[in-house]
């Protein structure tokens, strides 16, 4: 029996493109294998977040003009993270129809922390340390990886 009402599906790996599928699908359907499990076993409904990408959406076909993009906004993809993250998206969608859990979808911009392999975040506090002005592009979203750490794991 899972002991839990809300089941958070924070894997990923965009440093290891060939594990993207096994991480993000073969994951993913082991997962809600156990959801289902639950749901049969005690008819209990987990409620399921999926942790996906924004890179899913691919890049703007001008990136100079503003682009406004929503959960009916199609799918561009393009490398096999951005592409394994949106297939996975399509089973949970697909899966919920079946009735035995309810979803949510994020799909941040970064996730940020300490560490990080990518150095952008951290040039973006320099340059506010150093008094630069700059604009983020308005709904750009950021979620520091220490929320992530400290959701409960199976």
């Amino acid at each position: 029996m899972i002991d839990c009402d809300v089941l958070i599906n924070c894997a990923g790996d965009f440093n290891n493109l060939a594990n993207s599928r096994k991480i993000h699908i073969d994951g993913l359907k082991r997962l809600l294998e156990h959801l289902n499990k639950e749901f049969q076993d005690s008819g209990k409904r987990i409620h399921f977040v999926q942790l996906s990408s924004v890179g899913v959406y691919g890049t703007a076909s001008n990136p100079s003009q503003p682009r406004a993009i929503c959960e009916r906004s199609e799918l561009f993809p393009r490398d096999e993270y951005e592409l394994s993250k949106a297939a996975a998206d399509k089973i949970i969608l697909e899966e919920f129809s079946l009735g035995y859990f309810s979803y949510t979808i994020l799909r941040p911009s970064n996730v940020v922390g300490f560490n990080m392999p990518n150095s952008s975040f951290g040039s973006l506090i320099n340059a506010i340390k150093q008094g630069n002005f700059f604009s983020l592009v308005q709904g750009c979203q950021l979620l520091h990886i220490s929320t992530l750490k400290m959701l409960p794991t199976l």
